[in-house]
């Protein structure tokens, strides 16, 4: 007596690509997500990781320090959150020294609760601080000195608030022909003021 191939072939077929398949997308609630306006993080003004020119130590210290300075009042809760989407650019270890204190106190509270007001963002400024602070220690090590200066645009129309500047001493290392931050010192904070 013969028997029937053609089950065996279904059942091997089935268990080859059925539990590959996809589950239909979850339909969005329309009403749920117009309630609420959606945010473009600082309406997309912020620099990334990938315009560094990442084989120049100095062009990363400065995106470093420019995404790190680039907030949005509507989705970030302090400056770290700045700092965190610089990862790309940064080592492992600093990062991860990052990530532990980005839950700190917020250090420009009340400018980012002035900004909230306003749905506003920051728009940062970055250049070379001057003078002796940039060293080229090493073919693959460099530090790099920067001061960002920043103001709040807003969105809802209002003048622009008043923010602040720092300076940051970079820690450069290179690796496999990149530049990474490895570490960072703020030496000097001024905030505006914002009366």
């Amino acid at each position: 007596m013969k028997r029937s191939v053609l089950p065996i072939v279904l059942v091997l077929l089935c268990a080859a690509g059925c539990s590959n398949a996809q589950e239909p997308e979850p339909t969005e609630n329309k009403s749920a997500t117009t309630a609420s306006p959606t945010y473009q993080l600082a309406d997309g003004s912020c620099a990334t990781s990938t315009d560094a020119d990442r084989s120049d130590a100095s062009s990363t210290a400065r995106y470093y320090a420019s995404i790190g300075h680039c907030w949005d009042a509507q989705t970030d809760e302090n400056t770290m959150a700045g700092v965190l989407r610089a990862k790309e650019l940064m080592s492992v270890s600093w990062y991860e020294q990052q990530k532990e204190g980005s839950a700190a106190r917020n250090a420009l509270q009340s400018q980012f609760v002035k900004a909230a007001e306003h749905q506003g963002y920051s728009v940062p400024d970055v250049n070379p601080t001057g003078g002796d602070v940039d060293q080229d220690v090493a073919a693959d090590k460099a530090v790099r000195g920067v001061t960002t200066s920043w103001h709040w645009k807003n969105r809802d129309g209002a003048a622009d608030i008043s923010g602040g500047k720092d300076q940051q001493i970079i820690y450069l290392e290179k690796h496999g022909g990149q530049w990474i931050v490895v570490g960072a010192q703020t030496t000097m904070t001024e905030e505006l003021d914002n009366a």
